[in-house]
């Protein structure tokens, strides 16, 4: 399940995202984040009633849905992943199903070159994307 294709065919894609957590963890120095990448960014989700409506641009279209970005809409890819991958392998455990993902995350955007960091345009490291984007 390699990410070809975006909303507007955007190149390069994937990119980390400017609020992305990087680097070594204030409280541990010692432990390195993030382990892993996953989509986060105008991410379709469903909404409560109470918000009507969802703003493209400059039009606010009535839906159940909206784009929303952050750790929010990230988690849910992960967790259907290792509910994807228990599924088939119900004998692994929760460490396996890690290196799962981890050591099939890929490190290269669209255009086939290294991740480009929106915080500094530049081509980002494993400081930023920890084992890749998820696959």
């Amino acid at each position: 399940m390699r990410f070809l294709l975006t909303r507007f065919s955007t190149k390069p894609a994937p990119q980390i995202a400017k609020f992305s957590s990087r680097g070594r963890s204030t409280i541990s120095p010692g432990v390195l984040k993030p382990d892993i990448l996953a989509p986060g960014v105008d991410v379709l989700a469903a909404v409560s009633p109470i918000v009507p409506y969802i703003s493209v641009g400059k039009y606010d279209l009535a839906s159940n849905y909206a784009l929303h970005s952050g750790t929010s809409m990230s988690t849910p890819h992960v967790a259907g992943v290792g509910a994807l991958l228990k599924a088939i392998h119900p004998e692994w455990s929760p460490a396996a199903i890690r290196s799962a993902m981890m050591t099939t995350a890929y490190v290269k955007d669209n255009t086939g070159k290294i991740f480009k960091s929106q915080l500094t345009n530049f081509s980002s490291s494993p400081l930023d994307f920890g084992a890749g984007h998820i696959n």
